[in-house]
C-alpha cells in the first residue's frame, strides 16, 4: 500500500463487525456506482452522506441503512474519482473550514473585486426577514445554490440547536427590526420531529424576547409529503 493511500483512505471497517459487511457483487456495484454518479452530478456539490442518504431511500442494492452501508458508500465514492468516473469537484466536506481575512494587492484591486462581486441585498427594503433551516448539514450542498440565489440565510441546524445558536439568531433578527420567518426542513421520525418542535420554540422564545414576531414554518418533511410518496410509490408497483 502506498503512502498516499495510507493517509487518504477512508477508514476501514470494525473487524468485529466484518462478518455482517454485505459483500456486494459486481453487478450490484456497478448499479451502486452509476446510481452515486448519476446523482451526484445532479445534485453537486454533495457530501458523502448526504449519498449515502439517496442511497438508503432509493433502495439502492448493498447499502443498509447503518454503519456498514456509509462505509460502503464511502469507499466507493473514493474509488469512484480516483479512477475518474466521478469528479472530486462533486464531493463537498462541509466539516472542514479555513478562516482568512481577505485581503489585496492594492486600493485598484479592492475596488476592482468590490465591482465584480457587487450583488443587490433583495431583501433590504422587505418588510420580512426571511431564512431557511435545515436539520443535516449533508443537505447544505444542495440547499444553498437557491438559498444563495435569493439571497436567503441557510442554518444548519445539525440535530438539536443548541441554546447559544438560537440565542445568537435571536440577536442577529434584533439587529435587522422585522417580522422572522423561519422554513425548517428536516426528518419525519420521532427524532426529527421533536428536533422541529424543540427548535420552533426557542425560536419563538428568544425572539419574542426581543419584542420580534417569529413565525416557523415547517417546509419537509410533513406527514402529507411522506403520504403522497407513500401513495406514488404504490402507484408504481401497481
Amino acid at each position: 500500500m502506498s503512502a498516499a493511500a495510507e493517509v487518504y483512505d477512508a477508514s476501514l471497517l470494525n473487524p468485529a463487525n466484518d462478518n455482517k459487511r454485505h459483500r456486494g457483487t459486481k453487478l450490484e456495484m456497478e448499479i451502486r456506482a452509476q446510481f452515486l454518479i448519476a446523482y451526484a452530478a445532479k445534485h453537486f456539490p454533495v457530501t458523502v452522506r448526504q449519498l449515502f442518504y439517496a442511497a438508503t431511500v432509493a433502495g439502492v442494492p448493498g447499502i443498509g441503512k447503518d454503519d456498514n452501508g456509509y462505509n460502503a458508500v464511502q469507499q466507493q465514492v473514493l474509488s469512484l474519482r480516483r479512477t475518474g468516473r466521478m469528479p472530486y469537484g462533486n464531493i463537498a466536506d462541509l466539516t472542514r473550514w479555513q478562516w482568512k481575512p481577505r485581503t489585496h494587492g492594492s486600493v485598484q484591486d479592492a475596488l476592482e473585486e468590490t465591482a465584480r462581486l457587487y450583488r443587490r441585498a433583495l431583501w433590504r427594503d422587505q418588510p420580512v426577514h426571511v431564512e431557511v433551516w435545515v436539520e443535516k448539514d449533508a443537505l447544505a450542498g444542495s440547499l444553498m445554490p437557491v438559498t444563495s440565489r435569493f439571497d436567503v440565510p441557510l442554518m444548519v441546524a445539525r440535530g438539536f440547536t443548541s441554546e447559544t445558536y438560537a440565542f445568537e439568531a435571536a440577536e442577529y433578527w434584533s439587529a435587522i427590526g422585522k417580522e422572522v420567518h423561519v422554513y425548517h426542513l428536516g426528518d419525519f421520525d420521532r427524532s426529527g420531529q421533536d428536533a422541529a418542535r424543540d427548535l420552533e420554540r426557542k425560536l419563538t422564545t428568544f425572539g419574542s424576547a426581543k419584542g420580534l414576531r417569529v413565525q416557523f414554518n415547517r417546509l419537509a418533511v410533513t406527514e402529507r409529503q411522506v403520504e403522497f410518496g407513500i401513495f406514488r410509490l404504490v402507484r408504481r408497483r401497481d
